[in-house]
């Protein structure tokens, strides 16, 4: 199953969201995530947290390492556990 949010315009934030057999969320971003997307990542974020037993961000799962640096500065790497692909982080 695969929810698509947002449009698929490149300057905008496309969000897809689907359901493995296990039941984890995964939500698959592509675009810029900014002030303007953020809101509606938020909640597609809380309803598939909310919906299924764990949820992988795309991004969060092998991030550049400009975004781990982001990550690690901001702590949300002691809040959500990033692996070094996507792969990884679905069998964790």
């Amino acid at each position: 199953m695969a929810e698509i949010e947002g449009a698929a315009v490149p300057e905008r934030l496309l969000i897809t969201r689907t359901t493995t057999g296990d039941g984890v969320g995964l939500v698959i971003l592509a675009g810029e995530v900014d002030l303007d997307g953020s809101s509606r990542l938020r909640d597609v974020l809380l309803s598939s947290v909310r919906s299924a037993p764990g949820t992988v961000v795309d991004r969060l799962a092998a991030p550049r390492d400009a975004v781990e640096r982001v990550l690690r500065l901001v702590g949300v790497d002691a809040l959500i556990p990033c692996y070094p692909s996507v792969e990884q982080a679905l069998t964790a």
